[in-house]
């Protein structure tokens, strides 16, 4: 039993020594290098990919039928056709009008990593229109300098997200705002060292930015607002036109941030640290692509945005916000969802969902 216990443990020794014979031994004064090679994790994230509709669709959902006289519901009776509507526009199949005063809604949907902002101009194009009867800046035709607008024929509004109406005319209004990111609809995956970022199986629910156009014609106006008379045969007048153009931009190449929201005020965060930003106050802020003209200090490291802020970047004053009704103001509270500031030079972009 003890030589074998002495010939086991003479075993092990030469195994170790063996072993030990694999390993490289530096001669004195001699440099050893040793080096490891880098491989980059990287993605590209700035996906932009959006869904707008063509310009067929733009143009029969935006051709209208001016009906002072009510023929429309009159030659079509086995068609809903919304009552009191002298303006009407063709609708989907499967709503409560197959002709209504407000056209069908045009959408663009974001299936983007990034944020997007949405240029916009709307007008009404007279064209070779022989129409005079001018467009009121109100639906109900009551408003207007000294009620200019009760002598008007028509009415057309631009209704969009985010936005309370706007009246169109020839001279047409421009404004931009935004849409969200569809990121959390994103992922990466890794093969073989290669990393890739893309939509995750079944994604659905993105993000969308709509419009519609909505009309109204004054039945109080002058009969030849409507049609001419020559050797007592009465011509229809032609109409004019509406022209929406909008431009998708991505919001690129911004450092990512955080928002807090805390009464009327919205604070903005780095997302490595509370604050972050310190006492630099940002040289620009944009909200939902308005620039914010005044920016206020910054607060505990947190860049602010005042709900002033907010809505005089939507063009109010503190006099003409106070003549909204609640709800309408909430469109532009509830609609300011897209925070990008410039501090130090840099782009931090966060957004509200």
């Amino acid at each position: 039993m003890y030589n074998f216990k002495k010939f086991v443990a003479f075993g092990m020794a030469a195994a170790m020594v063996l072993g030990s014979s694999l390993t490289a031994f530096a001669t004195e004064g001699t440099a050893v290098e040793i080096t490891g090679a880098g491989t980059p994790a990287f993605v590209d994230k700035d996906v932009f990919s959006i869904t707008v509709p063509t310009g067929d669709a733009i143009t029969k959902t935006l051709a209208f039928t001016v009906d002072p006289y009510g023929v429309v519901a009159e030659a079509h009776a086995d068609k809903k056709v919304e009552p009191g509507a002298g303006v009407l526009f063709a609708k989907a199949a499967g709503g409560d009008y197959d002709y209504a005063a407000t056209s069908d809604a045009l959408t663009i949907t974001n299936k983007s990593a990034i944020g997007v902002t949405i240029a916009v101009e709307a007008k009404v194009v007279a064209g070779s229109a022989t129409y005079a009867g001018n467009y009121s800046t109100t639906p109900d035709f009551s408003g207007g300098a000294a009620g200019a607008d009760a002598s008007t024929g028509l009415y057309f509004g631009l209704q969009s997200d985010n936005e309370l109406d706007k009246a169109l005319d020839t001279t047409g209004v421009t404004f931009t705002n935004a849409v969200v990111s569809a990121a959390d609809q994103y992922a990466v995956t890794e093969s073989s060292g290669a990393y890739t970022y893309a939509l995750k199986s079944g994604a659905e629910d993105f993000p969308t930015y709509k419009f519609a156009v909505t009309a109204a014609l004054n039945p109080d106006v002058a009969e030849t607002t409507w049609y001419s008379i020559s050797d007592k045969v009465k011509t229809a007048k032609t109409m004019p036109s509406l022209s929406l153009k909008f431009t998708p931009s991505g919001i690129r190449e911004c450092k990512p941030a955080t928002i807090v929201v805390e009464g009327e005020n919205v604070y903005i965060s780095k997302t490595t640290e509370d604050g972050g930003f310190g006492t630099a106050k940002p040289t620009a802020i944009l909200v939902n692509g308005k620039s914010v003209s005044t920016v206020s200090d910054n607060e505990e490291g947190y860049v602010k945005v005042t709900w002033k802020d907010i809505y005089t970047a939507w063009g109010y004053t503190e006099d003409t916000i106070a003549e909204l009704s609640e709800a309408e103001q909430d469109v532009i509270w509830n609609g300011a969802s897209s925070f990008k500031v410039t501090v130090g030079g840099i782009d931090y972009y966060a957004e509200a969902k």
